[in-house]
């Protein structure tokens, strides 16, 4: 199978890379580019260990194709200190997810 070049924004940083057409997002930020901050759990989408922000918005990297990323920005969400999930508060919005569900 042919690569694909992706251009993106991957933490504020400029990146570009090579995939397969088959590979998740997961997949890419963890194997390929050694982030990894976001962890395989379930692998459907429901435990929230995967999730990263696609232009702002909640997105589980392991649904999502890492071919999709081209041009968008990739984005991690802080820990949480008192829950332990992946959990994002923003002031803009006033959006307060946890493990990527609207709480």
């Amino acid at each position: 199978m042919s690569k694909h070049h992706i251009s993106t924004i991957i933490n504020g940083e400029p990146t570009e890379f090579l995939c397969e057409p088959q590979l998740t997002l997961l997949d890419v930020l963890r194997d390929e580019l050694h982030l990894t901050g976001s962890k395989e759990g379930c692998s459907s989408g429901d435990c929230g260990a995967c999730t990263v922000t696609v232009d702002g918005r909640i997105v589980c990297s392991c649904l999502m194709l890492a071919v999709e990323a081209d041009g968008h920005a990739i984005g991690r969400l802080p820990r949480s200190q008192s829950c332990g999930l992946v959990c994002l508060t923003s002031h803009e919005t006033s959006l307060k997810a946890c493990a990527g569900r609207p709480r």
